[in-house]
């Protein structure tokens, strides 16, 4: 239906928000917040589908300090953002300058990218109260990536849209 154009909800979906695919994009970003001056870290979060870069982009960070050291000054910000004012508010916080929900939209299935990046930022947020640490946290969610249990109330994928 979605090929078609026509939005639908299939109701009985039971599964876990950990299972839904933007979820690992998500975990490799975090991962670069966490540890701003780990290259790897943060090659790996440019390299996921959520950044939208191209070969060409992707190599140009490789090649070009300035670039590279400008990149490494915006994961230290989100750091300290995540730090300062939280796991959800900082998430907020990239997503606008990233500008990932106008990419996201653009896509087939943004929409529902969209509302699971929004609900995972949620869960974290709320985690983060029960969890202390920006290390624990990231522990925690590797875990529910690998442990999927989608019977937990909030785990459960939401609606994308309230559309008729």
């Amino acid at each position: 239906m979605a090929k078609q154009g026509i939005a639908s909800v299939y109701l009985s979906n039971r599964q876990s928000i950990f299972s839904a695919p933007i979820v690992n994009d998500i975990w490799r970003v975090l991962c670069a917040v966490v540890e701003p001056n780990n290259a790897r870290a943060i090659r790996s979060a440019m390299a996921t589908q959520l950044m939208a870069q191209s070969i060409v982009e992707l190599d140009k960070l490789n090649n070009d300090e300035r670039l590279w050291q400008q990149l490494v000054d915006q994961f230290n910000y989100y750091q300290q953002r995540w730090q300062k004012v939280g796991v959800l508010a900082m998430l907020r916080e990239f997503m606008h300058q990233q500008h990932i929900p106008s990419q996201l939209l653009g896509l087939v299935d943004g929409e529902r990218q969209l509302t699971d990046l929004l609900h995972l930022g949620e869960i974290l947020q709320q985690q983060s109260l029960e969890i202390v640490g920006e290390h624990a946290l990231m522990h925690w969610l590797s875990d529910q990536i690998n442990n999927q249990q989608g019977e937990v109330q909030e785990q459960q994928l939401r609606l994308e849209s309230e559309k008729n």
